[in-house]
């Protein structure tokens, strides 16, 4: 789990977009999660983001809330990585938790 593995992993799923610079690599997300919640719990993230934070929690059987600035981040990146892993899309920490889709969300702008 290194920022770099994050970068790569945020390319495969949106190629035609530039990379954030600080991204959070899911394993590292994941291990926090896990160690400071249980299933069930609410994380929230102020810094929204590409969505890693909320897609881990999610995928972790976590309530999650999560705020982001920029719209465009919201409609280009945010929303379409939380629908792709409610959709069971396949990435990150997916195989390793056995991640296979389920759940929803909402936002609101």
């Amino acid at each position: 789990g290194t920022t770099d593995s994050a970068k790569k992993e945020l390319r495969r799923l949106f190629p035609d977009m530039i990379a954030f610079e600080t991204l959070k690599p899911e394993p590292v997300t994941e291990r926090i999660i896990k160690i400071a919640t249980n299933p069930g719990d609410l994380v929230f993230d102020c810094y929204g983001g590409s969505g890693t934070s909320a897609a881990v929690a999610h995928k972790l059987d976590r309530r999650w809330i999560t705020i982001e600035r920029e719209r465009r981040t919201i409609d280009e990146v945010l929303v379409p990585r939380l629908q792709r892993v409610v959709e069971g899309e396949k990435g990150g920490i997916s195989d390793q938790v056995g991640w296979t889709g389920g759940g929803s969300f909402s936002f609101h702008c």
